[in-house]
C-alpha cells in the first residue's frame, strides 16, 4: 500500500491530509450530534416535575443548562422565569427562541450545506 501512494508522488500527500481532515469532521460531528446529547429522552418530563411546584433555584438552572441542548434552551425560559415572574408569554417564547437559535447555530458549525428554506 504504501508503495502505490509513493508511487503517486507528490499529489497524494494533500489528497491524504484532506481525507483524514474530513475524516476528523465526521467523527466529530457524528459525536457532538448524538441524540441523547441534543434531546436526552426523559429530559422533559424531569423538568416538567421539576417545576409543577415552583421554579427550580438558579442551581437547577445551571445544571439543566450543561445537560444537553434541550436543556439549554429549557434553562432560559426558567431563568426568565426566575428574574422576571410577571412576564408575558411572549417574553418567554423570544427568550427561549433566541437560545434556541444560537444553540442551532452551534450544533450545524462545520456543515457546509446551507439550511432549507420551505415556502
Amino acid at each position: 500500500m504504501f508503495s502505490i501512494i509513493q508511487a503517486a508522488g507528490w499529489p497524494i500527500w494533500p489528497l491524504i491530509a484532506c481525507s483524514i481532515l474530513a475524516l476528523a469532521l465526521v467523527i466529530e460531528r457524528f459525536v457532538s450530534l448524538k441524540t441523547i446529547k441534543i434531546t436526552p429522552p426523559k429530559l422533559l418530563d424531569e423538568v416538567l416535575s421539576v417545576t409543577r411546584q415552583s421554579v427550580p433555584g438558579p442551581d437547577v438552572i445551571k445544571q439543566l443548562e450543561k445537560n444537553s441542548a434541550l436543556g439549554e434552551v429549557l434553562a432560559s425560559g426558567l431563568r426568565i422565569l426566575n428574574t422576571h415572574p410577571n412576564c408575558s408569554e411572549e417574553e418567554l417564547h423570544a427568550s427561549m427562541e433566541a437560545t434556541g437559535r444560537r444553540v442551532a447555530h452551534r450544533l450545524e458549525r462545520y456543515l457546509n450545506a446551507p439550511p432549507r428554506r420551505h415556502r
